[in-house]
């Protein structure tokens, strides 16, 4: 199928998107979820910020998709795009902050964590969620988590227009 999608007049670039869009989706319909059950147990005030929660969200999904599709994109077998995402994802969320508190951390490991799209998620959704921020606190975890995603798309893209992968 993907040779016959290859052959015609559009290519793959349709597909690759789709999924992106796919992905995009699904992630944001996750972090809906995860927050509901958050507000409703925790009592996390998620509704209260809902202005600023759906860009960080959108912008999340936007950065998972994209991360996971140019992973994907690098590698030529199932296994590998296991293995590869597994590896990659667990190493940025370890830096990131996601398995433990980035101020816990050495100060070069809490710089090194701004490399991660899990810091920037981090912090943003702390901004919003707890420090009760405005704007400025979270504008430049959209670009930077957009910039990501678009990366990761635009990689996977030029990766799939190649007849040899």
């Amino acid at each position: 199928l993907a040779d016959r999608l290859l052959a015609g007049v559009a290519g793959m670039g349709p597909v690759v998107t789709g999924k992106f869009l796919f992905l995009t989706a699904q992630a944001f319909v996750q972090a809906v979820m995860i927050f509901v059950a958050a507000q409703a147990i925790y009592g996390v005030e998620v509704l209260q910020h809902l202005a600023l929660w759906l860009p960080t969200t959108l912008a999340a999904g936007v950065c998972s998709a994209g991360v996971a599709l140019g992973l994907v994109s690098l590698c030529r077998t199932r296994d590998q795009a296991q293995m590869l995402s597994t590896f990659v994802i667990l190493v940025l969320a370890a830096i990131g902050g996601s398995m433990a508190p980035r101020f816990l951390m050495p100060a070069w490991l809490q710089n090194l964590g701004w490399f991660t799209p899990h810091a920037w998620v981090i912090d943003a959704y702390q901004a919003v969620l707890w420090r009760d921020a405005g704007i400025e606190a979270v504008y430049k975890a959209w670009i930077v988590l957009v910039a990501v995603g678009a990366a990761g798309l635009i990689l996977a893209q030029a990766l799939s227009r190649d007849p040899q992968r």
